[in-house]
């Protein structure tokens, strides 16, 4: 549920006042447009009122300790920082009072929805450029995704001229946000519904990747919702409907190398055409190898092979091996991994570490 402000809206008997108003911004005109709607309507019902600014990275960012980029993540939050900081400025030279300030990062409308949630918030205030009809449908935008996921009233300020050719005004406030004669669900319903359906907010974090059993040794996996067969020979008993789990490590090694190199040469400029990474595995006895720390027993070999096309310099190829052996999956791989395995239901867990070293944990 939503209201926009413009010049044809009929006028609501107030019936309801938010108590907490999350204002979005961006620093743009429509958002110092709407930070003026926020303040007046803050002050009028008496509301707390907080700001978000929603830090989009610079492009490229990820392994941003691998491939030293950190220096442009610092940039980047100081500049949201102080653009923020203005913003709040702004509003408290206009006579508001913020009660809260919050900084997120990477995608705005989710960010925006979530610390909605977090704080209670009653009503999200946020700016729009008033894109057309045609626009809107194809690239969307952050107020249209705001207003679709969040939890409560969102008002969408757009400018005086905006983009659809739609002439508007702010109107007198507060009854622009008055609750129409029809009931509206506010934060408090929306909870109380959760916790008669027992609704839990989710963490994206957990359940990224699960793996369940079909037919014989085929074994269904979902990974982030795409959905992969892993599988092995019909020599050992399996069907052969898809990769071992051993090639999903090496995919897992290649495709994180393949990118590293990628976005390495991309952020240098070099020209790069294309990369190729070419890996095998195999198990060879501990006393061959010198370097190992282990000598008894067999360990695990992985050879990988790059191929590099383009015209690069040799001393560019060069770099790009050694940047090779700084990918994520390749130092985790090479790290000491601590793995926590638990039975469904049951508190206890088994602790492994790459050494093998284990120990039970009420």
């Amino acid at each position: 549920m939503h209201e926009e402000i413009d010049a044809g809206a009929e006028e609501n008997e107030m019936t309801v006042f938010p108590e907490t108003i999350l204002l979005a911004t961006d620093g743009s005109e429509e958002a110092e447009l709407a930070a003026r709607v926020a303040v007046e309507l803050a002050r009028s019902t008496g509301s707390e009122l907080h700001m978000v600014h929603v830090d989009l990275l610079p492009p490229m960012l990820p392994y941003p300790e691998v491939l030293g980029w950190r220096e442009d993540l610092d940039w980047s939050e100081r500049w949201a920082r102080e653009l923020l900081d203005e913003q709040v400025k702004k509003v408290e030279d206009a006579g508001g009072t913020v009660a809260g300030v919050h900084l997120r990062e990477e995608f705005p409308a989710e960010e925006i929805v979530a610390l909605a949630e977090e704080l209670g918030t009653d009503l999200i205030v946020v700016g729009s450029r008033g894109r057309g009809g045609i626009r809107r449908a194809l690239k969307g935008s952050v107020s249209d995704r705001v207003v679709r996921h969040a939890h409560c009233p969102v008002l969408v300020v757009r400018s005086p001229n905006s983009a659809d050719g739609r002439e508007q005004s702010l109107g007198p406030l507060p009854a622009r946000f008055a609750a129409s004669k029809k009931k509206r669900r506010t934060f408090q319903d929306v909870k109380m519904r959760q916790a008669r359906k027992g609704v839990r907010k989710m963490n994206p974090e957990n359940n990224r990747v699960v793996a369940y059993t079909g037919i014989a040794l085929r074994t269904e996996v979902t990974a982030n919702a795409h959905a992969l067969v892993a599988d092995e020979p019909v020599s050992v008993g399996g069907t052969d409907a898809g990769p071992t789990p051993y090639d999903y490590l090496l995919v897992a090694l290649g495709s994180c190398t393949a990118m590293t190199l990628r976005m390495y040469a991309d952020r240098k400029g070099w020209p790069l055409d294309s990369v190729t990474v070419r890996l095998n595995h195999h198990k060879v006895h501990a006393r061959d190898c010198d370097e190992c720390e282990t000598k008894d027993g067999k360990i695990d070999h992985i050879g990988l092979e790059l191929e590099l096309g383009g015209p690069l310099e040799e001393q560019q190829r060069r770099r790009l091996l050694e940047i090779a052996e700084r990918c994520p999956v390749h130092r985790t791989l090479e790290s000491e991994v601590m793995m926590e395995t638990g039975l469904a239901g049951i508190e206890d867990r088994v602790l492994a570490t790459s050494r093998n070293g284990k120990e039970i944990r009420a």
